[in-house]
């Protein structure tokens, strides 16, 4: 489920960007460009730490150790950094991004169904305390 999420982390991270190329052409302050570019760093940085614990934990299982920890660190932290992505897309494109149908409330809405389908981050907290702490 990480890896599944991990890609939805990428759409919204490519959405932000695309909107980052209007905002550099329609910005009338270097300021508004600035906050953009620094969003989008913090996604792309979100992305690669996402992508780097879920491959992680796939090789370790592959060598046949027992990842319950990693799993529930895996989930929590991707499910969410890529709502705080989305959540910031949303912020970004303004009015746009509220409308139904746009492709930015389109993964809003959807993330934020994983994050409860899948089970709370309060629940994953819990699970990496049990298991961090031996019980």
């Amino acid at each position: 489920m990480a890896l599944h999420k991990g890609g939805f982390l990428r759409v919204p991270v490519n959405a932000r960007l695309a909107e980052a190329e209007v905002a550099h052409v329609l910005a009338d302050a270097s300021v508004r460009v600035l906050f953009v570019d620094a969003e989008h760093a913090d996604a792309a940085t979100a992305y690669y730490a996402a992508r780097g614990m879920t491959y992680d934990a796939l090789a370790a299982l592959d060598a046949g150790r027992p990842v319950r920890t990693e799993a529930f660190m895996c989930k929590l932290f991707v499910a969410e950094s890529a709502f705080r992505i989305a959540d910031e897309a949303v912020q970004i494109h303004g009015k746009a991004g509220m409308v139904r149908g746009s492709e930015v409330e389109w993964l809003f809405r959807r993330l934020r169904m994983f994050r409860v389908l899948t089970g709370s981050s309060e629940i994953q907290k819990n699970g990496i305390g049990l298991l961090a702490s031996g019980a």
